[in-house]
């Protein structure tokens, strides 16, 4: 086949530009925008209007800026897009965490606090500056926990808000919430316990209170998982019980002893739940807190509350001899120093453990040595505790040998004006 007399042209090579200004134009006029990539995605910005001013200069100016801020690092894209208020970061935060949260119920609330305080301050303005100034502010008001607990909740919807690419990061992340001493001593000992019992047995309005002190004492399950439990969740015989749903979203099997069994036997089967009003509808936490509220009141016992009957089932546990680890299991524990925060020992155990080195560290010599008189001292160590003073100078050690020889000085005078004693020059 002949050659062709000329060479075909190579194909056209189309360069796709990945910055550059370009405009387009609308009914008011031409409006310029800028174009540029970061991290491989393509950005778009409007610079502004010929009518206000704006022209392919201004554009080319601003092309400039954001690719020397992208050289350096120094850019945000959040800045470049068009600010969010914090108030329709709320809005959507809402519906997700209604549909992933169990604990949305209560988060609500924070969340209404939130949007008072930041409002219409754009998601791209807040930094931890900002979020530490609302942190101190905010403890003048609530408990620094409850601070804590807001924070946290500002924290998820912040890196929610980063997922979502509203953000590149997290403003919140490296504000730290305020040391808080959460550790609580409170349990009830036998005697208090009865008193409780009897208060809330002659509670006529809460005929189901009684059967749910002793189940959360012996049970020592959460307030919402002892008001949660169904009897579906029992075995057949009462002897196992299986929480569906804990606050770690695991199953948890408790074992009942011979006194829930009994309670559980007695209590008449009004409902799904094994706590019901007679007509089927179960008990709420705000009834249980008035009911539990009054008993305690009637019983003289204060500074406590319903989530300190988990500390008496845990603290008793322990009393009684049984081992941190399986404390933990029955409690639902997966760290094993949360066990330690509810496995409070009383004072009396600890005295008893200490009487127990009587034994093993004191025998009858030692005892005898420590209880004897001591004997008189040597004429040598009196010479050595009487220069004792000329030795290594400390303010305490000064001010102790002054006020001895100036006692002894002063003692039997009746005119109390200060001497200067030779000895009572120290060296320095």
């Amino acid at each position: 086949m002949p050659e062709p007399l000329t060479p075909p042209r190579p194909a056209r090579q189309i360069e796709v530009r990945m910055h550059g200004v370009f405009s387009r134009r609308f009914r008011h006029g031409v409006t310029w925008y800028i174009r540029y990539t970061v991290a491989g995605r393509i950005v778009r910005e409007k610079i502004g209007a010929e009518r206000d001013g704006f022209a392919r200069s201004h554009a080319k100016t601003a092309l400039q800026s954001r690719l020397g801020d992208l050289a350096q690092a120094k850019f945000r894209l959040p800045m470049a897009r068009r600010p969010v208020p914090f108030r329709t970061l709320v809005a959507r935060y809402r519906e997700h965490a209604a549909a992933h949260h169990r604990g949305y119920g209560k988060s609500r609330y924070t969340l209404n606090q939130l949007e008072a305080e930041f409002g219409d301050l754009p998601v791209a303005d807040l930094s931890a500056f900002r979020i530490d100034k609302w942190k101190l502010a905010r403890r003048k008001v609530v408990a620094a926990s409850t601070v804590n607990r807001e924070l946290n909740v500002l924290k998820a919807m912040l890196a929610q808000a980063v997922s979502w690419k509203l953000l590149d990061v997290n403003p919140a992340r490296d504000v730290r919430g305020f040391k808080v001493q959460n550790a609580r001593l409170r349990y009830l000992e036998p005697e208090e316990l009865v008193r409780v019992l009897a208060a809330a047995q002659r509670d006529v309005a809460a005929p189901w209170l009684v059967p749910a002190i002793i189940l959360a004492v012996h049970m020592g399950v959460r307030q919402g998982e002892l008001l949660r439990l169904r009897w579906s969740d029992l075995s057949p015989t009462l002897h196992l019980a299986t929480i569906p749903l804990t606050k770690n979203n695991e199953v948890k099997h408790v074992p009942l002893n011979a006194e829930v069994q009994a309670v559980l036997a007695a209590l008449p089967r009004h409902g799904a739940t094994v706590l019901a009003w007679p007509w089927g509808e179960p008990i709420s936490r705000i009834t249980l807190y008035h009911a539990f509220q009054r008993a305690l009141a009637a019983a003289g016992i204060t500074d406590f509350r319903w989530h300190d009957l988990r500390h008496t089932f845990a603290s008793h546990l322990v009393m009684a001899g049984v081992d941190l680890h399986t404390t933990g299991e029955l409690l639902g524990h997966r760290d094993p120093q949360s066990t330690r925060r509810y496995a409070h020992l009383s004072p009396a155990h600890k005295a008893a453990a200490v009487a127990k080195l009587t034994t093993a560290l004191a025998p009858e010599p030692v005892r005898r040595a420590a209880t004897q008189r001591s004997r008189p001292a040597t004429a040598t160590e009196v010479t050595r505790f009487k220069h004792a003073p000329r030795g290594r100078q400390t303010p305490a050690k000064r001010k102790y040998v002054e006020s001895r020889r100036v006692g002894e000085w002063r003692r039997g005078e009746s005119n109390p004006r200060p001497k200067v004693h030779p000895r009572a020059r120290l060296r320095v």
